[in-house]
């Protein structure tokens, strides 16, 4: 009975902290506010084109929750202070500066909360102000801004590069996006090159792609074989990011010590001599690795390795994983693999259909009859609300692990379990561990409300998980786990 209502309270918890919806507001609910915008370190007024400063509010209860309405942005050419109209003004709310979730100024600069206005209220009486102190929050470095080119963009062929920028939330100490350079370049860029800048990169817009023109200037310093390590790979996971973006897709590399690595390509639009866009596990290939941590950019074609017919998944082992796989595909429903005839056509007859199902089936009996274990049913619950509140869609999907002893299971992006993981990423936290089973059922350690729990599950029951990624603006996700008995003997 009690963890019954554990199970019950962590799922109404998930659902109390799903973010509301936005609130309407008029077009005329709106205020004024005077911005002067300091050096931190100078104390002077502080002037550098195209840095942007966004405005959020919300109200007091809301803000505990993590929720901020996107309320107006400051930007600047020339011009400080500088007046900038609020939108979705309310005398109840709480409004706060923030260098923005995509806004290039927060890649140099910070905001010095102690001598700033960071949070206030508003009033329709005019004018408000507030004063901000801005920081540089790196030393001068030759890497400030580090531009890798990877082909060319659209009609007009623009050089198409990788920008990354210095991160103090990211592993590797850098995040990154692509972008297009307008502007002129003193040579033509080959493939892997390496480019810097010591200026403040503010992209604007062309088309559908973050742009950069003549307004800074880049310089080559040399090619990432040259600059980088160069790491022999494996694709050891394939995840599709969004049916609405299929040319984004993340790929799971390891090296040959067992170290992972993500590296999440887009090639919309793009002319790459290298492309991911056909990767699937057990490919190998080489990669430029910065600092042991952060793989660049590929620099050899991925090579297929041999298929083995029934290994739908790629994983080099035929086992339920396998099943659960196909039939995702035949469903239609959401999977980390592509269809590929040469391990899905099993009876020869040019298509992947309930036939190959059934043989493949039998294929996974015959393989592990000898074996102790049993399989785990993963069925996977996803949904949630954007920033500004806007619903980013729901579903469900289905995937299986064989598990032949102990097994610890980490949770990964997009609602996907790792097995065993050599070196799982610091984003990586263990969801669930199989200590081991027999005839009664399946010792486990999972994580509820945030506390490691033991338990016997008896083979068919279900057991509900809690995301240990949740997030108030964003997808997340909710797991229903079972197991069956497929083998007549126990693993301790």
């Amino acid at each position: 009975m009690r963890k019954q209502f554990l199970r019950a309270a962590a799922l109404l918890t998930a659902v109390l902290l799903l973010p509301a919806p936005v609130q309407s507001f008029a077009e005329e609910e709106t205020t004024s506010l005077t911005v002067t915008v300091y050096d931190g370190d100078t104390g002077e007024l502080f002037h550098v084109p195209g840095v942007r400063i966004s405005i959020w509010g919300n109200t007091p209860e809301e803000i505990e929750k993590g929720t901020w309405r996107s309320c107006g942005a400051v930007e600047w050419e020339t011009e400080n202070p500088c007046t900038v109209t609020v939108t979705q003004y309310h005398p109840d709310w709480v409004y706060n500066f923030d260098l923005g979730y995509n806004d290039f100024g927060s890649y140099w600069y910070s905001i010095d909360t102690e001598r700033s206005d960071v949070r206030f209220p508003l009033s329709a009486d005019e004018p408000n102000s507030v004063s901000l102190y801005l920081y540089k929050k790196y030393p001068e470095s030759a890497f400030d801004g580090m531009f890798i080119y990877r082909g060319t963009y659209g009609e007009e062929q623009y050089p198409l590069f990788e920008y990354y920028y210095p991160s103090l939330d990211a592993y590797s100490g850098y995040k990154h996006f692509r972008l297009c350079y307008t502007g002129a370049l003193a040579e033509t860029p080959e493939y892997g090159d390496v480019y810097t800048t010591d200026q403040p990169v503010s992209p604007h817009k062309e088309g559908d792609i973050n742009a950069l023109g003549n307004e800074i200037t880049i310089t080559r310093k040399g090619t990432v074989s040259e600059l980088f390590e160069t790491v022999p790979m494996t694709v050891v996971h394939v995840n599709e990011v969004s049916e609405k973006a299929p040319d984004t897709r993340e790929v799971l590399l390891s090296d040959a010590n067992g170290k992972h690595y993500w590296f999440k390509t887009n090639e919309s639009d793009l002319a790459v001599p290298i492309s991911l866009g056909d990767a699937r596990l057990g490919d190998t290939l080489d990669f430029a690795l910065y600092q042991g941590k952060e793989p660049l950019l590929p620099l050899t074609v991925p090579e297929h390795a041999q298929t083995i017919p029934g290994d739908v998944n790629f994983d080099r082992d035929i086992d339920s994983g396998d099943i659960g796989s196909l039939q995702n595909l035949l469903h239609g429903k959401r999977s980390e693999i592509e269809l590929d005839l040469s391990v899905s056509d099993l009876n020869g007859d040019g298509e992947t259909d309930v036939f190959d199902l059934a043989m493949l089936k039998r294929q996974v009996t015959d393989e592990l009859a000898a074996k102790p274990h049993i399989t785990m049913h993963l069925h996977t619950i996803y949904g949630g609300y954007g920033v500004a509140g806007q619903d980013l869609g729901s579903g469900s999907f289905t995937t299986s692990h064989t598990v032949f002893g102990e097994t610890q299971f980490y949770e990964s992006y997009g609602g996907l379990f790792v097995k065993n993981a050599v070196d799982p990423f610091t984003y990586m936290d263990q969801i669930l561990k199989v200590e081991r089973f027999d005839e009664d059922g399946v010792k486990l350690t999972y994580m509820l409300c945030g506390e490691e729990t033991e338990t016997v599950l008896p083979y068919g029951e279900e057991l509900n998980l809690e995301t240990t990624m949740y997030t108030c603006d964003g997808i997340n996700y909710w797991y229903n786990v079972t197991f069956t008995q497929d083998s007549a003997k126990s693993a301790e």
